[in-house]
């Protein structure tokens, strides 16, 4: 399986880079979700800056 990112730990949270052919994020930070509404939901937050990729649908799949 093919390398996208690389990650250190920091606390609670992970930082690290996100590098494909579409994306090139560097300081991305994955933080715990402490607002988690079920167990369902996701448990972690991939955050670029303060922007939350899955909140501004950058991460989100297109529908073809």
């Amino acid at each position: 399986m093919a390398t996208i990112g690389t990650f250190k730990k920091s606390g609670n949270d992970y930082t690290g880079e996100i590098v494909t052919l579409s994306v090139q994020a560097k300081n991305v930070r994955i933080v715990p979700d402490a607002t988690r509404s079920g167990d369902n939901a996701p448990s972690h937050r991939v955050m670029v800056g303060r922007v939350d990729y899955a909140e501004s649908g950058i991460m989100r799949s297109a529908v073809l």
